[in-house]
């Protein structure tokens, strides 16, 4: 087995004097670690991404229509607040949907005012 080093280096520059300083931390690894630690990166990046798609594919979607009836407003008031960059909607082919979650926090912060 042979041993793996990782350096990680940062820099900061001394204007006064000119001169550089540099720190560096230096990791020395064997192989079973390096693969070990990069496997584990490798499961906590997969199971970030199955959470966040699970969390898309759990989202519910609603019309320009009924998020005028959620909120008591004319729908016309949801497409100047998209221009407004205040509630962005999304598009799937031609509709326009709004994101359930971004209407609950929406009405959260009128709560909360």
């Amino acid at each position: 087995m042979s041993n793996n080093c990782m350096t990680d280096q940062h820099a900061r520059k001394d204007k006064k004097n000119n001169i550089t300083i540099m720190k560096e931390n230096i990791f020395l690894l064997n192989e079973h670690d390096l693969v070990s630690t990069l496997n584990r990166l490798n499961q906590e990046a997969f199971e970030r991404a199955k959470n966040e798609l699970d969390a898309q594919r759990n989202e519910v979607y609603l019309s320009p229509r009924k998020v005028a009836e959620m909120l008591d407003i004319h729908v016309t008031t949801l497409y100047r607040w998209e221009k407004q960059n205040y509630l962005i909607p999304i598009r799937i082919g031609t509709k326009v949907r709004y994101r359930k979650s971004d209407i609950e926090k929406l009405l959260g912060n009128r709560t909360d005012k």
